[in-house]
């Protein structure tokens, strides 16, 4: 017995200690005659790619995808293109950035040609920030593996310098090998601010410099100078100057594609921020990557681990595996590409129907947590009037709480329609409801709170199971357009989980009288949610694994002791341990979050992690004081309340008759308490799951007439 607890004690141990065991890097070789060029079409919409001809072709031979742009303050900020270059979002500004060409005549000491000399000021903004950036990721890694960089262009205005690209072309000390930024523009009347890039000295000067650089960042400008330079006009002569400027571009690109060699050339055709708002109001950028390895399809990543769907984190660590550079730093993973035939019909199709979901998935949470509570407050009124409670119309109220339960299922099936327009998916979503009500007066179920409660439940885990395709589009999964998760399961769907899970598992016990089918349906769920090739959600499984522990222990009616909490504790950890080295050792070239979390944690040090609660604690802050769903959990733990006082002697007889129901919800609101602490948006997680258990209690009482649930 000693030796198998000590067997025991090691094993734990190293599971603790195993994800920060040392891992070796690899050396790049310099292959020089390779080439990346990005080309910046700033604020470029799908809808302009109609009108580009050139561009079109291109896509036809090459891969298109949708792009995240988001930074940390917001689509259409300089941030969007400093991301590109560091290891997580980062701040910059005007009194941060101020790239020059420098005279290198007795400067042998100078790192670059071009420099920016408010590099410092850039730095001590960015450690004020809430996120640990390291700035200059790409150039560095470039620059440690041989090669050399160079810029082009600019987006001046003839009053302000404006040197963007610059942000993604520098090294960690702000330099850049070459280029030109100073002497490409050309004064034309018919062009914002009188000024127009020069597109044949662009052409001349990459030409220059071909042979010397390995990244080419080079910036149309045009468009960004029209984008400050609108509101001095009417929307007619906006159209008509963005005409011009996107059809110059066209040309351009149309010539620089002749000028370079397919085979050993990687070009990235890239809008940092959001497309123009006066043109499309959607968020997701166009990014179009053509040349050697690419072949015609659509564009995705292991970040987003969707089709058609890539980050703006994922551009630098693209470019430096195609050089074999170093990818140190790097939050974000490789782009590659899918195959897909008319791949540009694809990405509208996506675009358009992220864009619909995107923009009623406020709208239609707000519309739910109002529902909740308005029949969750009738429910309570019937429940206190005597004369309400006996009448024959209560069984009808019933059906409204079993709405409220189906409804996230619901709009989770809706996921699966490509539904045209927000009126759609409104008909759609009353269409399914009405069906599944139907099909319950048809059938007749008399356990219609267990069969509702198991549908949410089952069609979850099924979708996760079976890769997520209702939850890619649906209001209560992820928006790729927020950009905080992309795949597995967000914590509005680990509150349904978390509200479903325990009360199906004690119905099941009160009416089977077996407890291991439960016990598997709780093991099943956790590994579903903690695995990293399906959940991928960490405060998610800490939540349902803390659930599930209260489950057991009720269920098997297990004493608790010291032991037994340090062991559960001890369980716990292990099961995330697990996560990590099967994230990090087995999936290591698309890992999960918690994958990318420790690997930056051996990197940059434990205060890395202290940067992500101090951020996650905040966003949680936030989200108690302005969001819709903190009103809904001050709501339902007043309702919860309000129950337990009136109606304590009602609750404990029945709870005392379907014991195992009673777990459930003892259970499913303490794992909602811990997933309201370790989650970011945990104040998402414990309302939905309350509105479960709060809507559950209320539909039990009132079935207590004639014992059917």
């Amino acid at each position: 017995m000693k030796l198998v607890k000590r067997s025991i004690i090691v094993m734990i141990l190293f599971m603790l200690l195993f994800p920060f065991i040392g891992s070796k890097g690899f050396a790049s070789d310099a292959l020089k005659d390779k080439k990346v060029y990005m080309i910046i079409a700033n604020g470029l919409s799908l809808k302009d790619i109609d009108y580009m001809n050139n561009l079109k072709k291109i896509i036809n031979k090459g891969s298109i995808g949708l792009m995240n742009t988001r930074g940390v303050l917001g689509y259409d900020k300089k941030d969007g293109y400093i991301t590109i270059n560091t290891s997580n979002k980062s701040l910059v500004n005007d009194d941060t950035m101020k790239f020059i060409e420098l005279n290198n005549k007795n400067l042998d000491d100078i790192e670059g040609n071009i420099v920016n000399i408010k590099f410092n000021k850039l730095i001590l903004l960015n450690n004020k920030s809430d996120y640990t950036s390291f700035i200059g990721a790409l150039g560095k890694n470039l620059h440690d593996s041989g090669y050399k960089t160079a810029v082009f262009g600019n987006s001046d205005t003839a009053d302000l310098i404006v040197r963007t690209n610059c942000l993604i072309a520098m090294d960690e000390n702000g330099f850049i090998d070459y280029g030109e930024i100073d002497n490409i523009l050309e004064n034309n009347f018919n062009y914002p601010y009188k000024l127009k890039t020069n597109y044949n000295k662009l052409l001349s000067e990459i030409e220059k410099y071909k042979n010397k650089v390995s990244l080419s960042v080079i910036e149309s400008g045009d468009l960004n100078r029209l984008h400050t330079y609108s509101k001095r006009l009417t929307t007619k002569e906006f159209l008509e100057y963005r005409k011009k400027i996107i059809n110059d571009i066209d040309n351009f690109i149309g010539n620089f594609i002749k000028k370079i060699d397919k085979s050993n050339s990687l070009v990235f055709i890239v809008s940092p921020n959001r497309p123009s708002s006066e043109i499309d109001v959607s968020k997701l950028s166009p990014l179009i990557i053509f040349g050697d390895k690419i072949d015609r399809g659509i564009l995705t990543s292991s970040t987003t681990r969707r089709e058609g769907l890539v980050s703006n984190m994922d551009i630098g660590p693209t470019i430096t595996g195609y050089l074999r550079a170093s990818d140190k730093h790097f939050v974000g993973r490789s782009i590659y590409d899918v195959d897909k035939v008319n791949n540009l019909q694809y990405i509208k199709k996506l675009n358009a129907r992220t864009n619909i979901v995107s923009n009623l998935r406020g709208k239609i949470l707000r519309g739910y947590t109002m529902l909740v509570m308005i029949f969750i407050t009738i429910g309570i009124i019937i429940l206190v009037n005597k004369k309400l409670y006996k009448n024959k119309m209560i069984k009808y109220y019933k059906m409204f709480l079993l709405v409220i339960l189906s409804l996230p299922s619901i709009l989770l099936v809706n996921g699966l329609l490509e539904v045209p327009n927000k009126f759609y998916f409104i008909i759609y979503t009353l269409l399914i409801l009405f069906g599944y009500l139907v099909l319950l007066h048809i059938l007749k179920i008399k356990e219609q709170l267990l069969l509702t409660l198991s549908i949410s439940l089952l069609l979850i885990i099924l979708d996760i199971i079976l890769s997520g395709d209702m939850i890619k589009f649906s209001v209560l999964g992820y928006d790729p357009i927020i950009g905080a998760r992309y795949f597995g399961i967000g914590n509005e769907l680990v509150g349904v989980l978390l509200g479903t899970l325990p009360l199906v598992c004690g119905i099941l016990i009160d009416k089977l009288n077996r407890v291991i089918y439960s016990l598997i349906l709780l093991f099943i769920t956790v590994v579903i949610v903690a695995s990293p090739r399906l959940g991928a959600n960490l405060g998610g499984t800490i939540s349902i694994t803390f659930c599930g522990l209260i489950f057991t222990i009720k269920a098997l009616n297990i004493k608790i002791s010291g032991k037994k909490i340090i062991l559960g504790v001890a369980i716990v950890f292990i099961i995330l341990n697990l996560m990590v080295v099967v994230d990090i050792y087995i999936n290591n070239n698309s890992p999960s979050h918690l994958g990318r979390t420790i690997l930056m944690i051996k990197e940059k040090g434990i205060f890395y992690i202290i940067n992500i609660m101090i951020r996650k604690m905040k966003v949680n802050i936030r989200l108690i004081k302005v969001s819709m769903w903190s009103n809904t959990l001050y709501f339902l733990i007043l309702t919860m309340s309000t129950l337990l006082f009136v109606f304590k002697d009602k609750i404990k007889k029945l709870l005392m008759v379907k014991k195992y129901l009673a777990i459930g919800l003892i259970s499913g609101v303490l794992g909602s308490l811990v997933g309201l602490l370790v989650n970011d948006s945990g104040i998402v997680l414990s309302s939905i799951a309350n509105v479960f258990i709060t809507t559950s209690i209320i539909y039990v009482i009132m079935c207590d007439r004639n014992r059917v649930i």
